[in-house]
């Protein structure tokens, strides 16, 4: 499942659901009736445009979801580039929002003994994190599946990283990049269509980052 950033725009919009893909919104969630739709805790957007994060405008987005058919995916607030401390900053947010399918933040300074510990707490795996990082998800998606949890890779801007994302066996991933010209979208939507078209949507990366350690 593919998941485009959150525009409202009409034409783009039937586009998305014509494609079969959903929305990943970073604010008031809006989704036609029958769309997937996932929610972001819009942690990153904040910090690379060098804002604090808001919690008061993630609980907002929250409280406007308690009347929509739940979403695919949440994304629990995290710390970018917080390692251990942002596992244990999401954690605390767990204990306190209503239930929906959260997913957990892996990124850099994250070992896989420290996710496996809140797995059971958790629906999913969301990646972010650095270039570096991202070339680690193979081992993620290997322990989210392992336990029975899903598997999102986030911010697929490229035709490399999307055909990663298939390939590693990703449940679903997500890019915004697509909205930023027709330009943009003709070209994401071409990777799209000749990497399905190529099979890669099944296939599977031989060598996963750090194989000997178990999921």
């Amino acid at each position: 499942m593919l998941f485009a950033g959150s525009t409202r725009t009409h034409r783009l919009v039937d586009r998305i659901l014509a494609l079969g893909w959903g929305r990943l919104f970073v604010d008031k969630p809006t989704p036609r009736p029958g769309e997937p739709w996932a929610l972001d805790n819009g942690a990153f957007p904040a910090w690379k445009a060098g804002k604090s994060w808001s919690a008061a405008a993630f609980l907002k987005a929250v409280e406007q979801s308690a009347d929509l058919p739940p979403p695919t995916f949440a994304v629990l607030p995290d710390i970018v580039g917080g390692g251990a401390a942002s596992i244990a900053h999401s954690m605390r947010w767990r204990a306190v929002l209503p239930d929906l399918p959260w997913y957990l933040a892996v990124q850099d300074g994250m070992s896989r003994d420290d996710v496996r510990a809140v797995l059971p707490e958790v629906a999913g795996l969301f990646l972010g994190g650095t270039d570096e990082f991202k070339a680690t998800a193979p081992a993620w998606c290997e322990l989210a599946h392992a336990h029975g949890k899903r598997f999102h890779y986030a911010r697929v801007s490229t035709e490399d990283r999307l055909r990663a994302a298939l390939e590693c066996g990703a449940d679903s991933a997500d890019s915004s990049q697509m909205l930023w010209s027709q330009e943009h979208w003709a070209r994401f939507e071409r990777w799209w269509r000749d990497l399905h078209a190529q099979g890669s949507l099944f296939g599977a990366l031989p060598n996963a980052s750090d194989p000997g350690e178990k999921p």
